[in-house]
């Protein structure tokens, strides 16, 4: 993996690169794209949120900066959504990076002790259960469940009550334990990240790629798919290998695209655990531009991976 000697050594390999990244839109061209026209509404519902719940001015003005709604109201199927689903996706996704940015903040106590994040992710599992439901089998049980009071011991899991409101009156029982269970997939991925960022060790190429495939969030994003088209797929198809293939090609793409323009505020951090300077430390070619052709390679092979599913009639 690489010693502490080694991330430093690393991190002054890279100072005064340059990354140049090419034009990315270029290899999506087929594919479709549109922006919901409930764009500026979003923005003010999730600013409105942000204002109620973040008091340090600062980082207030760093989180509407960083645009949940636009990139909500991008992400495919979006475009096509209702007010409601959509409302409630941009909640979803401001919730994943708020509760993430916890435990991966170098500024707090969650962020730099490993009991503390399994509190954590304990803490909002257990949360996670009663928010959606599944902490009774009892239909009758759960309609009655006086949500809004429920005990919440974690604050950034007051934004998955929010979303919360909609989910568990929409989806049904068995989407639910599908969204628990790759919530709970996500959570426990993220301590093991926290662990090897911690240690300031350098990550292999494919132990990065599977760490960062389970702790990108983009599964639990998909797992709330169906709720935004108001639609309901065939339990067969889900569990499909077919299926399967869409679901992992879509976090592989947004994973590497995420790595790719977040590698400079990372680096910036301190943090290793991205793909660029992880490739460029396995590749020991020092060059930024041979990484990045690797990048776009590893790109284009995806997209071909995750249409031959489509292909076969889906």
């Amino acid at each position: 993996m690489g010693s502490i000697h080694d991330t430093l050594e690393l991190s002054s390999q890279l100072s005064g690169k340059t990354l140049r990244i090419p034009n990315l839109q270029a290899i999506f061209q087929h594919w479709p794209s549109a922006i919901n026209t409930r764009l500026a509404c979003l923005r003010r519902e999730i600013d409105v949120l942000l204002e109620k719940t973040i008091d340090d001015e600062r980082k207030l003005n760093a989180l509407k900066f960083c645009d949940f709604a636009l990139l909500t109201c991008c992400i495919s199927l979006y475009p096509q959504a209702k007010w409601e689903e959509l409302r409630t996706a941009g909640i979803f996704m401001l919730w994943i990076f708020l509760w993430d940015d916890e435990i991966d903040d170098g500024g707090t106590l969650i962020a730099h002790s490993e009991s503390a994040a399994n509190s954590y992710c304990q803490d909002s599992l257990e949360y996670a259960r009663l928010a959606l439901g599944l902490n009774t089998t009892d239909e009758s049980v759960f309609q009655n469940q006086d949500f809004q009071n429920m005990q919440c011991p974690v604050s950034t899991m007051l934004y998955f009550r929010d979303a919360c409101e909609v989910l568990r009156t929409v989806m049904d029982s068995g989407q639910r334990n599908r969204l628990f269970r790759e919530l709970q997939s996500y959570m426990i991925w993220t301590t093991k990240e926290q662990v090897a960022r911690e240690s300031g060790q350098i990550l292999k190429p494919d132990q990065h790629l599977e760490l960062r495939n389970w702790t990108s969030g983009i599964y639990p994003v998909i797992a709330i798919f169906e709720f935004i088209t108001q639609g309901k797929l065939d339990e067969s198809l889900i569990e499909s290998e077919d299926m399967k293939v869409i679901w992992t090609e879509t976090c592989f793409l947004c994973m590497l695209i995420n790595d790719i323009h977040s590698a400079k505020k990372e680096l910036t951090s301190g943090s290793m655990l991205n793909v660029v300077p992880i490739l460029f430390h396995a590749d020991q070619g020092n060059n930024l531009d041979d990484v990045m052709e690797i990048l776009v390679g590893k790109l284009t092979l995806d997209i071909s991976i995750f249409v031959v599913p489509l292909l076969h009639g889906y």
